[in-house]
């Protein structure tokens, strides 16, 4: 053997056992990647919330004013208070500005602006999904705790059967 290839050799560390750790760079590529597809999936939806509804109706004046006697300069009238007279790149601009600083408009139904409705209903939204998954995972951890430790047994089959059943279920 040469020299050269010896002190190769000797040079190289020992294999070890033990994970290889990750690099800052390669860790903050991963979180950079991960915001990144969030963004172009939010984007996504915006793009598609917005273009979907003018696909599925191309005259929202009509649903809103439907079932009223109405006349054109009416009609004329509520496209222009919908800002739908607008060309529809505006359209696009005023519907992220108005996703942005949480300007929902007004409710058809209670006349009254949805930013309202949706935080007066906001509190007992998240006490009730709050306790629901605070139970859900004292149950879960419990249940999961005395299945391991009575593998095999007929808790361990019960149980799993039924969590994996209500979980394949709907959640309405």
């Amino acid at each position: 053997m040469s020299a050269a290839v010896e002190a190769a050799i000797l040079r190289e560390p020992p294999p070890s056992d033990a994970p290889a750790k990750a690099s800052r760079s390669a860790t903050w590529m991963w979180i950079g990647r991960k915001f990144a597809g969030s963004a172009a999936t939010l984007v996504f939806i915006c793009v598609l919330n917005f273009f979907l509804f003018r696909v599925i109706n191309p005259h929202p004046e009509r649903v809103v004013a439907r079932g009223r006697a109405t006349t054109p300069e009416q009609v004329a009238e509520l496209r222009h208070k919908l800002g739908l007279d607008q060309p529809l790149p505006q359209q696009f601009l005023t519907y992220l500005k108005n996703l942005v600083t949480l300007q929902f408009g007004d409710s058809t139904q209670y006349s009254q602006p949805v930013r309202t409705l949706i935080l007066n209903h906001l509190w007992p939204t998240v006490a009730l999904v709050g306790t629901s998954a605070i139970l859900s995972i004292i149950f879960g951890l419990w249940i999961g705790t005395v299945a391991a430790w009575n593998r095999g047994h007929k808790f361990d089959g019960i149980s799993t059967t039924t969590t994996i059943t209500l979980y394949s279920m709907p959640e309405w």
